[in-house]
């Protein structure tokens, strides 16, 4: 529950189609020093809007198949994940995000693999720094986005939630609701 989430993993489930925005927002608490939304110590603090910027570009370039992520095996240091941006057959449109993605997330310019690296602060110019969250953590993530009725945070039997940032507002983000009233336009509703 507290063991940070292999940052191996985590791009997997991206290789596999899984969305990069939502995944990677619930999953990491900061890419290469570049901060995600977080609520450590019960405080919240908002994403970068570089962060924000960042995730909506790698999931239009996700969509576009124009990066990727494989498993290489090195004797000495075990199985790497490396995150890969294609150049070959890829329009200059998704050329140009990727080389904002690239800025945004202060990796350089040049360069095509990226191995992924745990770590709260920046690797090398060949690494990608990735700081995952602990299933404890991504929980913590989530709830952020419950609004508990009134009467319950009145009585501290709930935390509020958090307003989202407005970069990260819209019909891709999580939002739990609870009261009396049947909720419309709802995809989801639970007695």
């Amino acid at each position: 529950m507290i063991t940070p989430i292999d940052r191996k993993n985590i791009f997997a489930m991206l290789q596999s189609g899984c969305a990069a925005d939502f995944i990677l927002g619930l999953t990491v608490e900061s890419l290469n020093v570049v901060p995600n939304r977080s609520t450590a110590g019960g405080i919240v603090r908002e994403a970068s809007p570089d962060f924000i910027r960042a995730l909506k570009l790698i999931r239009e370039v996700q969509a576009e198949a124009a990066m990727g992520m494989r498993v290489e095996e090195d004797k000495t240091k075990g199985a790497t994940g490396v995150l890969f941006f294609r150049r070959e057959d890829v329009k200059a449109e998704t050329l140009t995000k990727t080389a904002e993605i690239r800025r945004l997330l202060k990796m350089p310019a040049e360069g095509q693999k990226f191995a992924l690296i745990y770590a709260p602060g920046r690797g090398t110019d060949t690494e990608l720094a990735v700081n995952s969250r602990s299933m404890l953590q991504i929980m913590q993530a989530f709830a952020s986005y419950i609004d508990a009725p009134a009467e319950h945070v009145n009585e501290r039997s709930a935390l509020p939630g958090f307003e989202s940032s407005p970069g990260e507002a819209g019909s891709d983000r999580v939002q739990i609701h609870s009261g009396t009233d049947k909720p419309a336009n709802a995809f989801v509703v639970v007695r």
